[in-house]
């Protein structure tokens, strides 16, 4: 998604900002940075970016995490790390 014809910077000219946008567990936007000047650049994810067959592989790598999750807490509370 490309924003321009922002306010003048410099003599470069109206500022712009493009943000990539992806699939992802939660809303995020991340990566903010000014490559040229006066022109920013950002990442944003969101379930709502997603077809149904990522969001279903998000859902069974968010179950494989937790289930990691309760594994290395179990172990943590037997003294076994």
């Amino acid at each position: 998604m490309l924003f321009t014809g922002g306010d003048e910077c410099w003599n470069v000219g109206p500022r712009s900002f493009t943000v990539a946008m992806s699939c992802g567990n939660e809303n995020v936007l991340s990566d903010g940075e000014e490559p040229a000047t006066c022109a920013y650049s950002a990442k944003f994810t969101s379930p709502a970016l997603c077809n149904d067959e990522e969001l279903i592989g998000l859902r069974n790598q968010l179950a494989n995490l937790e289930a990691f999750e309760r594994e290395v807490a179990e172990k943590i509370a037997k003294d076994e790390l």
